[in-house]
């Protein structure tokens, strides 16, 4: 995934200590780092290329190969080129990044699988073009910084930049199921073989916004064993596996599944986060209640250090939230066990977590004006930070505010090509942004270190998924159901996703558990505030909260988080991208308990890490 393709122009990369692999006067590929595990080359008379991921399944093709070696991943995708049988690639059931040259056209091709799982970046600068795996690479070479007001503001509502920009300028992230080739001489083109607007934009009969309970439970149990048999492709070459664990119910259905194929002995479960929250407390139970080999890592003063944030940053290419987030040190404690990672990403968003009932009432979409765009974008709740707090950090009008994210509603929600569908637009928004961009990034770290597997993206589930009437994804449904009908044993554990009750309690409860929802529903707000209350005076609680890592936690006093936190914030302020005097009146608004600001003020430090770790002034 290291190619710079410079046309005998002059360039810098050697400069990166990184080892030529195939070179000619067009172009240059390097060797990638030791440290990047799994990835392969392979130079023949056609063409020369890498390869990094994993294949699970080919296709049935008569041009695909006996051979084992990396040559086979590389000449299947090569004769998918130049065959143009992209149905077929598409049909590649694989989590990859693929470069191949070919030597005859002189075109260099960059392949990603269908949802873009593995991250690479390309950028131009003096009509030399770089591809890479990490956008250190490209600071390091002298790409200015990027970070303006404008990404700013999706950095600090969202907690990740949701755009196709990145925080360097002239760089672009390569899109899932694409192929983006590059000419010297000519700008890049992109084919696109796979795409999510393709599978939900196809016609909706009214059958699909409503479903009967027992369509629901036949769904779940279909459900039940293509997930089954998801996780045995998926894992069936690895001898060992480590699955965080969190107290949600996608790790849990990773888990459970891979006890079908698995021994208990060759499982590890790995729980990071706050003790007493509903994250490692129900983790830790799931993990006892399977027999599996459990470790927990409690989150601590110690962890609260910049070293630790700035590894993150540099793991997440600045496109993320940094500090309220899992530390990559973390997920490198569990390599002793010698196991593959199994993570349960887009598993919410393909159980339909995210749709809500006027999204699919909404119908078809209306007119494409900035005002509509942006009501759908804030409506859509993606933002996790509310608009006045961000708006009041960066010293902005709500005019001002709203003029910001504009562009971004009109360049993920307004452009040709989308689905003509609301529910549709917001699908794919979640997917494309928010799963891609922010999920993906904060669950995968360390990509090229460790090696990981995402059973939720098995290409047999998805389109299983994809077939569903979005009645029966409303509210997770046919998700949730799937654990009745598939793990009945497990289902009387709690889970973070009712508030520590279990799927019996949800899924079937009684007259007796319907009154105390009601009666909980009136007092969570109350005994919400009585919380924060108590923890402003006396220091942290030992009520159960939902978060794994409690921001109102982290900034208790005399912590070293609120220290260092203050030190990352200085490069914000430094940088002119939030207002200091705003952030001093947050600082005292939240210390008075007027006003929970935790979240917003740990974003405003990662967007000073952000700008910190990326600010490097170079002779370009």
């Amino acid at each position: 995934m290291f190619a710079v393709l410079h046309n005998n122009h002059p360039h810098r990369a050697a400069l990166l200590g990184l080892h030529p692999l195939y070179s000619d006067s067009r172009v240059t590929l390097f060797s990638p780092p030791p440290e990047m595990r799994g990835s392969r080359q392979h130079d023949c008379d056609a063409y020369v290329g890498q390869f990094y991921g994993t294949v699970y399944e080919f296709p049935p093709w008569e041009r695909v190969g006996t051979t084992s070696g990396p040559e086979r991943e590389l000449d299947f995708i090569y004769d998918c080129l130049k065959q143009d049988r992209l149905d077929i690639l598409a049909s590649l059931d694989a989590s990859f990044l693929a470069t191949i040259y070919d030597k005859r056209s002189h075109e260099l091709h960059v392949i990603s699988d269908r949802y873009g799982t593995v991250r690479a970046f390309y950028g131009e600068a003096y009509g030399v073009l770089h591809l890479f795996p990490r956008l250190h690479y490209f600071r390091d070479l002298g790409f200015p910084l990027d970070l303006d007001l404008e990404l700013a503001t999706q950095l600090l509502s969202f907690r990740y930049i949701a755009s196709e920009r990145t925080i360097l300028s002239n760089t672009t992230l390569v899109a899932p199921g694409c192929i983006t080739t590059f000419r010297a001489g000519t700008a890049a083109r992109r084919r696109t073989y796979w795409s999510w607007q393709e599978v939900l934009d196809r016609d909706r009969p009214a059958s699909e916004f409503r479903s009967t309970p027992a369509e629901i439970n036949d769904a779940a149990k279909q459900m039940g064993r293509s997930w089954l048999a998801a996780v045995d492709r998926r894992l069936r070459d690895s001898p060992k596996v480590v699955i965080p664990l969190s107290g949600g119910l996608d790790s849990r259905a990773i888990l459970f599944a891979a006890l079908q194929c698995k021994s208990s002995t060759d499982i590890l479960t790995l729980t990071y986060g706050y003790p007493g929250s509903f994250d490692f407390e129900i983790a830790a139970h799931v993990a006892r209640s399977t027999g599996v080999k459990h470790r927990a890592l409690p989150f601590g003063a110690r962890d609260a250090v910049y070293s630790e944030w700035e590894a993150n940053c540099f793991d997440s290419d600045g496109m993320m939230d940094c500090v309220d987030n899992f530390f990559v040190s973390h997920w490198r404690s569990a390599t002793d066990f010698s196991g593959d990672f199994a993570l349960g990403f887009m598993g919410e968003a393909l159980g339909g977590a995210h749709l809500a009932p006027w999204m699919i009432s909404a119908g078809d979409f209306g007119p494409s004006d900035s005002d509509y765009l942006l009501a759908l974008l804030l409506l859509g709740r993606w933002a996790e930070i509310p608009p006045w707090q961000v708006a009041k950090v960066l010293g902005l009008r709500d005019s001002e505010y709203r003029d910001l994210l504009r562009p971004l509603a009109r360049e993920t929600l307004g452009f040709d090509g989308l689905p003509s569908t609301v529910v549709g637009r917001c699908e794919y928004f979640d997917f494309h942004c928010r799963q891609r961009r922010f999920i993906a990034t904060a669950t995968q770290k360390a990509q090229g270190r460790i090696r990981f597997h995402l059973p939720f993206l098995d290409n047999r589930f998805v389109d299983f998924i994809a077939q569903l009437p979005l009645a029966m994804r409303l509210d997770s449904s046919a998700y949730h159901r799937m654990f009745v009908h598939t793990f009945s044993r497990y289902i009387d554990l709690p889970t973070a996703n009712y508030r520590g009750k279990s799927l019996r309690e949800a899924l079937l409860p009684s007259r007796s558990d319907a009154l105390r929802d009601v009666i909980g529903g009136v007092l969570r707000g109350p005994l919400k505030r009585l919380r924060r209350t108590i923890e402003g005076r006396y220091g942290p609680a030992t009520l159960v909260t939902r978060k794994h890592i409690d921001a109102t936690r982290q900034l208790q006093p005399k912590q070293e988080f609120a220290s260092a936190l203050h030190r990352a914030q200085g490069f914000a302020v430094a940088a002119g991208l939030v207002d200091e005097e705003q952030l001093r009146e947050i600082w005292r608004s939240h210390r008075r308990d007027e006003a929970d600001y935790a979240r917003l003020l740990t974003s405003v430090g990662s967007l000073g890490i952000t700008y910190a770790c990326f600010m490097k002034q170079t002779d370009t």
